[in-house]
């Protein structure tokens, strides 16, 4: 699993959006298990639980912000608004997204 996978995501459909989601939380699983691996914890959230959308974005966003703390990433862009409903908006905010995927799994080594 890698971060092109996110983005090539198929988020027209459910399935493509739940495929999505999937593939994220794995991501962030695979970064607290390196991480803590590494000596480094970070909090443990509840990427797999997204029935309430606008929550999960908050607590995507507090992972996000820790894993760039961890690595010294600097500031990372503020992911917690997103129209779920607006096809265009969602698919850009994957394809941005997946590029901050990219560069946490570069610096962990896991590509």
């Amino acid at each position: 699993m890698n971060s092109f996978e996110i983005e090539t995501a198929d988020l027209s459909t459910e399935e493509g959006r739940q495929d999505f989601f999937f593939r994220n939380a794995l991501d962030h699983r695979i970064w607290v298990d390196t991480e803590y691996q590494s000596g480094i914890q970070l909090a443990d959230l509840p990427m797999f639980d997204y029935d309430q959308l606008e929550d999960w974005l908050a607590i995507h966003d507090l992972q996000h912000r820790a894993i760039a703390a961890a690595l010294n990433q600097g500031v990372t862009p503020d992911i917690r608004t997103l129209d779920f409903e607006d096809d265009s908006v969602w698919t850009q905010w994957v394809e941005s997204h997946s590029q901050m995927h990219l560069l946490v799994n570069q610096q962990l080594g896991l590509l």
